[in-house]
C-alpha cells in the first residue's frame, strides 16, 4: 500500500496538472523577413516591431498579420497537443483528477502554438 502511495506520489510530482505546470498562456515570436514589420492579430494582440513575443492563451490559434511600408503578410499559427501537455495531463488522471483533466483540456494547457517562432514573409 505505501509503495502505491510513493508510486502515485512521484508521477503526481513529475506530471502534475498541466494548468499550473505549463501555464495557460505561451510566449510566442514573431520575426518578419524583413524585420522591423508592425504586427496584427485577429485575437486582438499586437506589437510596434518585429521581432516580438505576444503572451497568447494556449487554447487560442490565430493569424497574425505584419506591415512595413507598402508589404504585408501573414501567418496562420494553430495550437496542438503536445507530449509535454499530454504528460501533464497523465498525471491528473493518475491522482485521480478527471475534473481537472477536463479543465486542462478546456483551457488548452496540454497544447503548444506551432510554428513558434512564426516567420511572415513580406511581399
Amino acid at each position: 500500500m505505501i509503495t502505491k502511495l510513493l508510486s502515485v506520489g512521484v508521477l503526481a510530482t513529475l506530471f502534475g496538472c498541466a494548468s499550473i505546470a505549463r501555464g495557460t498562456t505561451e510566449l510566442v515570436t514573431i520575426q518578419s523577413v524583413p524585420s522591423g514589420a508592425a504586427v496584427t492579430t485577429d485575437i486582438g494582440l499586437s506589437c510596434p516591431v518585429t521581432p516580438c513575443q505576444l503572451k497568447v492563451p494556449r487554447n487560442k490559434a490565430f493569424t497574425a498579420t505584419a506591415k512595413l511600408g507598402n508589404q504585408t503578410g501573414t501567418v496562420k499559427v494553430d495550437t496542438v497537443a503536445t507530449n509535454e501537455g499530454n504528460n501533464a495531463m497523465v498525471g491528473n488522471v493518475v491522482v485521480g483528477g478527471l475534473i481537472g483533466a477536463a479543465v486542462d483540456s478546456g483551457n488548452g494547457a496540454n497544447k503548444d502554438h506551432k510554428p513558434n517562432p512564426a516567420t511572415i514573409y513580406l511581399k
